[in-house]
């Protein structure tokens, strides 16, 4: 017996190690045409079995079974009107929470009743653990018991800076998410990913330069930089980094235009991971401008790939200013629309962004940090002249020019600071500003734009801590006190814009809609029933400016992904109609990360 013994321990500690297991890559169907709603939430979740998969639409949850061939919805996560969005599986794999209607709910993966959990503005990025939900919403991370409740505010964050995909380590005692400052396209793409403890408040900085990071078992961190992971090797007891990032995989979608840094991709305990296909370049870096009909059909104006941002059309419909910020510089540029002439650099210094045009053609004024503060400044549209300073920002707040009225020497512009925003109007004639409407809103823009006919002002407002509620209004102009609401309770009404003939005005009511209404100023203000436009280009979220405009022959020109172009491919754009809905699956991943990742 001890001979046997000895021989049996003698051979397990010099036999070979087993063989890894093999790594199976294989692309899962989930459906033809519905869409995707990926403009800021994670659309994909894996069981932590790994054998199921979960993807959000604009219409519901969708399930497939790894181990079957039918896609199914899940019954009761239907939302014709909202959509539906980040989806995450329960540490049991029974049940999956999302987000819709402004609210927080869970179901069962087979189907059921939903059942809410909290009311929530907006949260960016959440994750189901043993200790409850933890989610980002504004600039604080919240945890919710999953039986409701007032959701703990565990991080607070100050104002300027967004957080991203919270989650709690092992112990619950850290959370661990991404955060952003500032604005602009490439905001997350120069965010870090951080570890907070909950009770001492120490913040410790794990990676400087990604996004949307979460911690895998095997002792790594997964984050995104433009279409693909990296993964740094983590000492989860320590709360350190202990190596140098490597990328692991290409070609990963991702949010578009620094709404939310979402890449869209997921991972189970035993070593599945799921995630939706993109580009692997930075989306913010290879946009085309691109002119959209009334049917949805997007011809390309052929410029070169660039970080475009904020089109806006001339007075006479021949130009087009518009901006590109690539994290280190942002530029205004004029273009032809009749394509005579190449797109031509009007700005020098700083950081100008948000251009708008004067009523005449002449001008063009943006926002410039030039001089440091994030005031107003005018050029001349052919170059000539030198620049001006029309505003000047005190500190902690920004300028953004908003519309230029087609019959007065003025222009309305908004003031945002403390995250609260108020709208001004300012007289090239007195060189003073004043406050129009008392036009406020907290937490997002509020986007006002004026009338063709310059009588009248269309912009939204809303208040933080409304169950998904921003409204749009349009006011007289000069201010009467009167004012008309456009949107519809329960909607998020956002980033108006009147057509050319002032007979219609598009405005934003959902994730992933796009409407138009007939609008009659005289003799009487009324308005008629939104009427749903098809579109495949993206439109931002509220808490950014406006990123289409109208030209000339009524096709709105705005920033697209080259990808959206083809519909076979999808792109970066939200709701958008695709050929297929495709969710790549990688098996035994984690054997290929520890390959390629060692930890020392």
């Amino acid at each position: 017996m001890v001979a046997a013994l000895i021989t049996s321990v003698a051979m397990l500690k010099f036999s070979p190690d087993p063989p890894p297991l093999p790594v199976i890559r294989f692309t899962v169907l989930m459906g033809s045409g519905q869409g995707l709603a990926t403009v800021t939430r994670r659309a994909v979740a894996v069981s932590p079995d790994g054998m199921q998969l979960v993807l959000a639409t604009p219409y519901g949850l969708l399930r497939r079974s790894l181990s079957s061939q039918s896609v199914e919805p899940i019954a009761g996560s239907e939302s014709r009107q909202v959509g539906v969005s980040n989806p995450v599986f329960s540490p049991d794999g029974k049940s999956v929470a999302f987000w819709s209607g402004g609210a927080i709910k869970w179901i069962p993966v087979n189907g059921g009743t939903a059942s809410t959990i909290t009311q929530s503005v907006n949260p960016i990025g959440m994750e189901w653990d043993e200790s409850g939900i933890v989610f980002a919403s504004d600039n604080d991370i919240f945890r919710v018991s999953p039986e409701g409740g007032t959701p703990e505010l565990i991080v607070d964050l100050p104002s300027g800076h967004t957080p991203l995909g919270p989650e709690l380590l092992p112990g619950a005692e850290d959370v661990l998410f991404t955060v952003a400052q500032g604005a602009g396209a490439d905001r997350w793409e120069r965010a870090q990913i951080v570890v907070e403890n909950i009770k001492t408040k120490k913040r410790t900085v794990l990676v400087d330069g990604g996004a949307d990071g979460h911690y895998i078992s095997t002792g790594h961190i997964l984050y995104a930089l433009g279409g693909n992971l990296y993964a740094v090797p983590f000492d989860v007891g320590a709360k350190k980094v202990t190596g140098q990032p490597v990328p692991v995989l290409e070609g990963v979608r991702r949010g578009l235009m620094g709404a939310v840094g979402t890449a869209h991709y997921a991972f189970s305990k035993t070593g599945v991971l799921a995630y939706l296909p993109g580009p692997s370049a930075s989306v913010t870096s290879t946009l085309d401008l691109t002119l959209t009909n009334r049917a949805g059909v997007s011809e390309p104006l052929g410029l070169p790939s660039a970080p475009y941002e904020y089109p806006r059309v001339s007075p006479d419909g021949r130009r087009v200013a518009v901006g590109t910020d690539d994290g280190k510089e942002g530029i205004v540029w004029i273009y032809d629309l009749n394509k005579s002439s190449a797109i031509r650099r009007l700005t020098l210094g700083g950081k100008e962004r948000y251009a708008i045009w004067s009523a005449d053609g002449q001008w063009v004024a943006f926002q410039s940090t030039r001089e440091g503060d994030a005031g107003i400044f005018r050029q001349r549209a052919d170059g000539s002249g030198a620049v001006e300073r029309l505003t000047t920002a005190d500190p902690g707040a920004t300028h953004i020019p908003e519309s230029w009225s087609p019959t007065d020497d003025a222009f309305l512009f908004s003031i945002t600071k403390n995250d609260t925003t108020s709208l001004w109007l300012y007289s090239l004639a007195s060189r003073k500003s004043e406050s129009f409407g008392n036009v406020r809103s907290v937490g997002n823009q509020v986007g006002a734009t004026f009338s063709p006919d310059g009588k009248w002002v269309a912009y939204s407002t809303g208040e933080r801590g409304a169950s998904n509620e921003n409204f749009v209004f349009v006011q007289p102009f000069p201010a009467t006190g009167a004012r008309y609401p456009i949107s519809q309770a329960g909607e998020n009404g956002h980033h108006p814009m009147w057509s050319r003939d002032q007979k219609e005005l598009y405005y934003v009511p959902l994730v992933g809609q796009f409407v138009v209404r007939s609008i009659t100023t005289g003799p009487s203000f009324s308005f008629g029933n939104p009427v749903t436009v098809p579109r495949k280009f993206p439109v931002a979220a509220p808490v950014t400016p406006r990123t289409y405009d109208v030209a000339r022959d009524g096709r709105i020109i705005s920033v697209m992904s080259p990808d959206n172009n083809d519909p076979g491919r999808g792109g970066a754009a939200s709701n958008i109609q695709l050929a297929t809905l495709e969710v790549a699956v990688v098996i035994n991943w984690f054997e290929e990360l520890k390959a390629r990742v060692p930890r020392r």
